[in-house]
């Protein structure tokens, strides 16, 4: 059940996925460490502890993790995660992305 008042400029229904918009974009990222540093990471984030990265590619002392991450082209910051719904006044359907024109910001109707 919902805690926030419920007037006219609020609803439930306007709220949308990062994963849905046209202005999503992937990017590949890539982060490194020192062999030691991601034997302390990976030991504290094992299997049990939901570990996060497919691969490490470790070579010469050094850990490389690479990965994918989505971004906002809009406001260039990491996309909300997967399966939260949002306000974004920023948002647009791509199957209209060439017609679709930004909204003014929901908190500002």
């Amino acid at each position: 059940m919902a805690t926030y008042s419920r007037d006219e400029c609020w609803s439930d229904e306007e709220r949308v996925l990062c994963k849905n918009c046209a202005n999503l974009e992937s990017r590949g990222q890539q982060w490194n460490f020192t062999a030691e540093d991601f034997e302390k990471f990976r030991r504290i984030n094992d299997k049990a502890s939901q570990w996060m990265f497919e691969s490490v590619l470790v070579k010469n002392g050094w850990a490389k993790v690479s990965f994918s991450q989505d971004f906002c082209t809009k406001t260039d910051l990491p996309c909300i995660p997967d399966k939260v719904l949002h306000h974004c006044h920023l948002y647009s359907n791509a199957k209209t992305a060439e017609v679709s024109v930004e909204s003014p910001a929901w908190w500002q109707d």
